[in-house]
């Protein structure tokens, strides 16, 4: 069986060389590792530090989807590098989600079309029921998501109940989640 290829971008900043792990991307795998209704995917080395957009869409060549973290400290890179891989794959999946990403995403959507989907709020279940809902090609009963659809309208679905316990997220740094991008760097 092949698998979904999956790369997750969460560019943090670093100080004096020093680089912090993507903990939003770790605990979006660990999430997803736990909870998948079936072993059909892979996750891509995560990307955490700035690098050149080239360097990035090299990164991601093989992802079926790439889901980016916002921040502001990283928007206009992020964007870069969606845009960039859209325009080298049109089949590829992008995903926005994160503080930085408008609640009412309407604009942004419209903005920058090469945005497939965007995960307001929490971010765990929706990656997890919108990945999962791609063979089925209907987003309509995924909380949490905004998108236009095939006519260009804008679609903002409710979003989901609030993970209650945090023990429900297993923790990327006890799983592995991070053990070969540490070995990488």
């Amino acid at each position: 069986m092949t698998k979904i290829k999956i790369g997750i971008s969460q560019i943090n900043n670093s100080f004096s060389g020093a680089h912090y792990l993507p903990y939003a991307a770790g605990v979006l795998q660990t999430y997803f590792q736990k909870y998948a209704k079936k072993n059909k995917y892979q996750f891509l080395i995560p990307l955490f530090k700035r690098i050149k957009v080239s360097d990035a869409v090299i990164q991601f060549k093989d992802a079926d989807v790439v889901g980016f973290s916002l921040y502001s400290w990283n928007e206009q890179l992020s964007l870069a590098i969606a845009k960039a891989l859209k325009e080298k794959n049109k089949k590829i999946k992008i995903i926005f989600g994160g503080p930085q990403v408008p609640d009412n995403s309407k604009e942004f959507l419209e903005t920058n079309k090469f945005i497939d989907f965007v995960v307001n709020g929490e971010g765990e279940k929706v990656f997890l029921n919108l990945i999962e809902s791609f063979d089925k090609k209907d987003f309509s009963n995924v909380e949490g998501i905004s998108f236009l659809n095939n006519s260009g309208d804008f679609v903002m679905n409710p979003k989901p109940k609030r993970i209650g316990y945090l023990d429900d997220i297993p923790s990327p740094y006890l799983s592995g989640v991070f053990d070969d991008l540490i070995n990488k760097y």
